[in-house]
Protein backbone atom coordinates (compact mmCIF):
# COMPACT_ATOMS: atom_id res chain seq x y z
CA UNK A 1 0.00 0.00 0.00
CA UNK A 2 1.53 3.77 -0.59
CA UNK A 3 2.04 6.02 1.93
CA UNK A 4 -0.13 9.06 2.12
CA UNK A 5 1.39 12.11 -0.09
CA UNK A 6 2.23 14.19 2.78
CA UNK A 7 3.82 11.76 5.09
CA UNK A 8 7.40 13.02 4.96
CA UNK A 9 6.13 16.65 5.13
CA UNK A 10 4.34 15.57 8.13
CA UNK A 11 7.87 14.24 9.28
CA UNK A 12 9.61 17.16 9.02
CA UNK A 13 7.44 19.54 10.17
CA UNK A 14 7.42 17.69 13.72
CA UNK A 15 11.24 17.39 13.19
CA UNK A 16 11.42 21.19 13.18
CA UNK A 17 8.78 21.44 15.57
CA UNK A 18 10.92 19.26 17.77
CA UNK A 19 13.56 22.18 17.97
CA UNK A 20 11.23 24.42 19.69
CA UNK A 21 12.65 23.88 23.26
CA UNK A 22 11.08 27.63 24.62
CA UNK A 23 7.64 27.89 26.10
CA UNK A 24 5.73 30.07 24.05
CA UNK A 25 6.01 33.51 24.24
CA UNK A 26 2.43 35.49 24.25
CA UNK A 27 2.64 38.59 21.37
CA UNK A 28 0.27 41.00 20.99
CA UNK A 29 -0.03 42.77 17.42
CA UNK A 30 -2.42 45.02 16.83
CA UNK A 31 -3.76 47.18 13.28
CA UNK A 32 -3.69 43.51 11.16
CA UNK A 33 -6.30 44.46 8.90
CA UNK A 34 -3.62 47.23 7.25
CA UNK A 35 -2.53 46.22 3.78
CA UNK A 36 -0.05 42.87 4.25
CA UNK A 37 2.80 44.97 2.59
CA UNK A 38 2.75 47.11 5.53
CA UNK A 39 2.18 44.81 8.28
CA UNK A 40 2.94 41.59 6.52
CA UNK A 41 6.66 41.77 6.82
CA UNK A 42 6.87 42.34 10.86
CA UNK A 43 4.23 39.78 10.85
CA UNK A 44 6.06 37.11 8.98
CA UNK A 45 9.19 37.54 10.65
CA UNK A 46 8.08 37.36 14.25
CA UNK A 47 6.31 34.04 12.68
CA UNK A 48 9.52 32.34 11.44
CA UNK A 49 11.71 33.02 13.90
CA UNK A 50 13.67 36.23 12.24
CA UNK A 51 12.47 38.44 15.38
CA UNK A 52 12.62 36.31 19.19
CA UNK A 53 14.89 33.73 17.47
CA UNK A 54 14.55 29.99 15.75
CA UNK A 55 13.82 28.05 18.71
CA UNK A 56 11.48 30.24 20.24
CA UNK A 57 7.80 29.35 20.11
CA UNK A 58 5.40 32.20 19.66
CA UNK A 59 1.21 32.59 20.38
CA UNK A 60 0.04 35.21 18.17
CA UNK A 61 -2.83 37.48 19.75
CA UNK A 62 -4.02 40.01 16.54
CA UNK A 63 -6.01 42.22 18.11
CA UNK A 64 -8.36 44.53 15.80
CA UNK A 65 -11.27 46.79 15.67
CA UNK A 66 -14.29 44.87 15.57
CA UNK A 67 -15.05 46.56 11.88
CA UNK A 68 -12.32 45.04 10.36
CA UNK A 69 -12.35 41.81 11.88
CA UNK A 70 -13.12 40.36 7.96
CA UNK A 71 -10.66 41.32 6.76
CA UNK A 72 -8.71 39.93 9.58
CA UNK A 73 -9.41 36.64 9.03
CA UNK A 74 -7.66 36.59 5.70
CA UNK A 75 -4.36 37.36 7.81
CA UNK A 76 -4.73 34.41 9.89
CA UNK A 77 -5.70 32.04 6.95
CA UNK A 78 -2.56 33.66 5.00
CA UNK A 79 -0.27 32.47 8.64
CA UNK A 80 -1.84 29.52 8.12
CA UNK A 81 -1.23 28.57 4.87
CA UNK A 82 2.11 29.32 5.84
CA UNK A 83 2.50 26.62 8.57
CA UNK A 84 5.47 28.63 10.86
CA UNK A 85 6.41 25.78 12.99
CA UNK A 86 7.32 28.51 15.78
CA UNK A 87 3.51 29.52 15.80
CA UNK A 88 2.14 27.25 18.48
CA UNK A 89 -1.36 29.82 18.53
CA UNK A 90 -3.44 32.53 16.45
CA UNK A 91 -5.73 34.07 18.28
CA UNK A 92 -7.90 36.86 16.68
CA UNK A 93 -9.63 39.31 18.41
CA UNK A 94 -11.07 42.46 19.21
CA UNK A 95 -11.88 42.48 22.87
CA UNK A 96 -8.76 44.13 24.48
CA UNK A 97 -8.81 42.12 27.93
CA UNK A 98 -8.26 38.83 25.76
CA UNK A 99 -5.32 40.50 23.49
CA UNK A 100 -3.87 41.89 26.77
CA UNK A 101 -4.19 38.87 29.35
CA UNK A 102 -0.47 37.52 29.61
CA UNK A 103 1.11 39.63 26.80
CA UNK A 104 4.45 38.90 27.11
CA UNK A 105 5.02 41.60 24.67
CA UNK A 106 3.03 44.10 22.58
CA UNK A 107 3.65 45.29 19.28
CA UNK A 108 1.26 48.21 18.23
CA UNK A 109 1.11 48.76 14.82
CA UNK A 110 -1.22 51.66 13.14
CA UNK A 111 -3.16 54.64 14.19
CA UNK A 112 -6.62 55.97 13.94
CA UNK A 113 -7.32 56.98 10.37
CA UNK A 114 -7.55 61.24 9.89
CA UNK A 115 -11.09 62.95 10.47
CA UNK A 116 -11.90 66.44 9.87
CA UNK A 117 -10.24 69.20 11.77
Amino acid sequence: MAAPPFSDLSVQISRRRSRCVLDPHLALLTFLALPLLLVGGVLFRIASGQLLGPGQRVVLRLLEIEPAMKALEGVVMELDDCAFPLVHDIVATSDLKTAFDGTSWALLVGSIPRKAG
